[in-house]
């Protein structure tokens, strides 16, 4: 059952207050997002997937702000990562009083150097904003998700993770 895997995750997290990690749930059933409320720091909440305009409420005293904007760009083309990064951050600097979070969708082979290209790309243009480390999961195995989201954190980059993918048990 998805709500008891989520509340025994919830339950781990609570266990190591010092790590400052935050819950959120997002689904596209409404159901279960209001089953998770209880466990959960927050809700993602898609306003517009065809835009990949999210928000993001805080339901208790989380770490992330009350409301967020998660801006997101696609990354096509494997060699030209500026563009799409530049799109996202002109958006960004377009809404300076919003409390936004930036992520990319990017093929497996360019996830790494296009979040890299987004955090250099942010410290030169000072924007200031978490960052959402997006991946897409295979259905088996979850290795090079893994290894990309090791090698973006051990890089010291990214603010929440999304593995997007995985399978759906509730049918």
């Amino acid at each position: 059952d998805d709500l008891e895997t989520l509340r025994r995750i919830a339950d781990r997290l609570r266990k190591w207050p010092q790590a400052r990690l935050g819950l959120l749930a997002a689904s596209r059933q409404p159901d279960l997002l209001l089953g998770a409320m209880p466990y959960v720091d927050g809700l993602v909440i898609d306003l517009d997937p065809t835009l990949d305009l999210r928000v993001i409420v805080t339901l208790a005293n989380g770490p992330y702000p009350e409301v967020a904007l998660i801006l997101q760009a696609s990354v096509d083309d494997s060699r030209d990562l500026r563009g799409p990064v530049r799109r996202l951050l002109d958006a960004a600097t377009a809404w300076p009083d919003a409390n936004l979070v930036l992520a990319l969708q990017a093929p497996e082979r360019d996830l790494i150097h296009a979040y890299r290209r987004l955090a250099v790309e942010c410290a030169q243009r000072t924007v200031d904003a978490p960052i959402l480390l997006r991946v897409q999961a295979p259905d088996d195995p979850l290795l090079p998700a893994s290894i990309a989201l090791g090698s973006l954190l051990c890089d010291g980059l990214g603010d929440a993770v999304v593995i997007d993918g995985l399978a759906d048990s509730s049918g």
